[in-house]
């Protein structure tokens, strides 16, 4: 795999030249503190894997960490519903549409 399409920050990032991806937007207290505590916790024990694990498993535990968190967010029907205020919504509709056509082309939103 060529190197400079690839790199790390909190999850695994592959961007091959013409990708396609799919981005997803959490906006701020969609989730309660303490769920995220809680996943965070649950899942902090990854990073200290021993060094014979292989990159296959820490891969495994990565996934289950984020369905875990997609999981909780879409079993949470607290609010805030952020993007039923209109400004809102439109703030974050101008921020995809910001490098649309010069960075990227973006289909849908």
């Amino acid at each position: 795999m060529d190197e400079k399409y690839f790199y790390n920050r909190k999850l695994p990032h592959l961007q091959p030249p013409e990708g396609t991806f799919f981005i997803t937007y959490r906006l701020a207290d969609s989730l309660p503190l303490a769920v995220i505590k809680d996943l965070k916790e649950k899942y902090s024990f990854q990073k200290n894997l021993p060094d014979n694990q292989s990159q296959e498993r820490r891969e495994e535990l990565r996934e289950e960490y984020f369905e875990a968190f997609e999981n909780a967010l879409e079993k949470n029907p607290n609010e805030p519903h952020w993007l039923k205020n209109d400004s809102i919504a439109s703030d974050v509709i101008d921020s995809l549409l910001f490098n649309d056509a010069r960075e990227y082309r973006l289909w849908s939103a």
